[in-house]
């Protein structure tokens, strides 16, 4: 039988290799550990990249479902949902092209495009920053500002509706003016 210096030397050699194999799987799992972090992190900067580039694909497809390819203006559909959204004060502007289907048969369907262009081009030069301006029909545009007070229409909003349209009428071929409409409304909270 085994003497008791003997059992004694056994079990302190067991609690050694014990010992070291605890350390090899504590090494072994802050090693996981560490690696899980870095998965983790690679995870979420990708996440996050993912999210910034769907963020900037929604920008972009909003542009494109509310923007008019050809002039750069807002299109109907964005008009529409700006009007159900406005409150208070805003004003409008309707601008119709006079002539337009004579360029169009005359000069083709180029030419005509060309004249819308220029036309919304030389609307932009006269609106403020803040107002937007929309291609609402195939020869309509409409400026619409949400910023013209009640008190300031007289002064700023009423007379831009002339001065939009000298300055559009003189740019567009030499062949077409435009007719500009003004007004003003007030839109409570629903």
């Amino acid at each position: 039988m085994n003497t008791l210096s003997e059992i004694e030397v056994y079990y302190k050699k067991r609690e050694r290799r014990l010992i070291e194999k605890l350390h090899k799987q504590e090494a072994a799992l802050a090693a996981a550990n560490q690696k899980l972090k870095q998965l983790t992190e690679n995870q979420r900067a990708t996440v996050d990249e993912t999210a910034e580039q769907h963020a900037a694909r929604e920008q972009k497809l909003k542009e494109e479902l509310y923007r008019d390819p050809l002039t750069g203006a807002y299109n109907r559909r964005y008009y529409d949902e700006r009007l159900k959204n406005l409150e208070g004060w805003f004003s409008f502007a309707m601008i119709d092209m006079d002539n337009f289907k004579h360029i169009n048969d005359r000069f083709g369907h180029q030419a005509g495009d060309a004249a819308l262009y220029r036309a919304a081009q030389a609307i932009k030069s006269q609106i403020r920053s803040d107002d937007e301006l929309v291609r609402y029909g195939a020869m309509n545009l409409s400026c619409c500002s949400a910023t013209c007070r009640s008190r300031s229409w007289r002064r700023n909003c009423s007379p831009s509706a002339p001065r939009l349209t000298r300055s559009s009428s003189r740019s567009i071929l030499n062949r077409t003016s435009a007719r500009a409409s003004a007004a003003r409304s007030r839109r409570d909270a629903s």
